[in-house]
C-alpha cells in the first residue's frame, strides 16, 4: 500500500511553493541535469528551463521571457547547451 506523506494536508502549503518538474535530460558524463519546471517566482504555471550542475550544486536558468509548450528537452554531451522544441498550439 502507498501512504501519502502529509495525508492530513500538513505539507500542502510547502508543496504549493515547489516547482513542478516536467521534463529532465542528463549530460553524457552525468554532471549536468537540464530540466523544465514551473517558475513560481514569477507567474503560476509559467515554465522555465534550468541546468543543475551536480558538481557545484549551482542551478542556472537558461530561458527568459515567454517559454510555452516546450517538448523533447535535450542537453549536449558536455552539458553546455540545452535544446528543446516548441510545440505549436495554433493552426498550421
Amino acid at each position: 500500500a502507498i501512504t501519502r506523506l502529509g495525508a492530513d494536508g500538513a505539507l500542502d502549503d510547502i508543496l504549493a511553493t515547489l516547482p513542478r518538474i516536467r521534463e529532465v535530460a542528463l549530460s553524457a558524463d552525468g554532471n549536468k541535469v537540464a530540466f523544465i519546471a514551473t517558475d513560481l517566482s514569477f507567474f503560476p504555471e509559467q515554465l522555465a528551463a534550468y541546468v543543475y550542475d551536480r558538481t557545484t550544486g549551482a542551478v542556472e536558468a537558461v530561458t527568459t521571457g515567454e517559454f510555452t509548450n516546450p517538448v523533447q528537452l535535450e542537453i549536449s554531451a558536455d552539458g553546455n547547451h540545452v535544446f528543446w522544441r516548441q510545440a505549436g498550439t495554433g493552426p498550421i
